[in-house]
Order: structure tokens, then C-alpha cells, then sequence
């Protein structure tokens, strides 16, 4: 896959692959944490995290305070979203690149694009129904009408 900038228009078949977002071990283990009240050393999130560090031959002690790690930013992340509602990076003085990245497709539906997974992940489990984002690509087929104003629980 080669980069582009930000606001690029491609045409394409590249929309008609999705990978949802729901299927994203990170939502379903953000889901897991907070929906389901499991600890994050329950989640599958946590499991696949240390199974991978454990492959790359860290020890078990090693890879569950690196998982820990990566669940306590969600964590953080959650806390402060539902202490202090959802805020674009502009606001808090982020990269502004850093924010939710969509893509859109032909149809105008909104396809998650990688990058703003934390905040994505809090942002659906905490039921935000709209938050700022990024569009890195626009189908050149898509008329401006959108479908919806987030991606939706099966990964669009």
C-alpha cells in the first residue's frame, strides 16, 4: 500500500474490502473491560497481547507488563472521555493527525482508516454518537452525500 496525503480523491476498488471494526481485538477487548466488567487480564485484547510478545521471546513476566501497558492507555483514555466528554486533538493540544481517520467510500459510507483507535474504541463503548475525524481518502465516485455520521458497529 503506498501513503497518501490527507483529502486525496481515489478512485478504485479499495472501498469494497472492509474489515470491521468490531472485529478489531482492541474494541472487542475495550468492550470486554468496560461493558462487561471483565479485568483487562481477562479481555482478549490482553491474551493476544501477550501470546505476541510472548512469540517475539519476551518473558511471561515481560509480557504482561507490556500488555498492562497498552490496556492502562485505553484505560486513561476512557477515564478521561467520560470524565470530560470527547475532545478533538485540536483541543487538547495534540498532533492534529492524530485524530480519528476515516476514509469514504463510493457510497458514502464512513470506513475506519487506523489511526485514532483508542479514542474510536472509547468513543463507540461509551455510546458517542459523533466525533471529529480525519478523511484521508474520498472514492472518486462518491457524490458528497454521506451514509451516516460514524462508522458504524460493523466496521463501516
Amino acid at each position: 500500500e503506498q501513503e497518501v496525503p490527507y483529502g486525496t480523491v481515489l478512485g478504485g476498488e479499495w472501498d469494497r474490502e472492509r474489515a470491521a471494526f468490531s472485529n478489531l481485538l482492541m474494541y472487542q477487548g475495550t468492550r470486554q473491560r468496560f461493558m462487561e466488567g471483565l479485568e483487562w487480564e481477562e479481555t482478549i485484547y490482553y491474551a493476544r497481547l501477550t501470546e505476541q510478545f510472548n512469540q517475539h521471546g519476551w518473558s511471561q513476566s515481560k509480557s504482561h507488563g507490556l500488555a498492562m501497558e497498552r490496556c492502562e492507555q485505553i484505560e486513561t483514555v476512557y477515564e478521561r472521555v467520560e470524565n470530560n466528554g470527547y475532545r478533538s486533538q485540536r483541543s487538547l493540544n495534540g498532533h492534529p493527525l492524530h485524530e480519528v481517520t476515516i476514509t469514504v467510500g463510493r457510497d458514502g459510507e464512513l470506513l475506519y482508516n487506523c489511526e485514532g483507535r483508542h479514542r474510536l474504541c472509547v468513543a463507540k463503548v461509551l455510546g458517542i454518537e459523533a466525533i471529529p475525524v480525519l478523511v484521508l481518502v474520498a472514492h472518486a465516485d462518491f457524490d458528497g452525500e454521506l451514509d451516516t455520521t460514524a462508522p458504524r458497529e460493523d466496521g463501516q
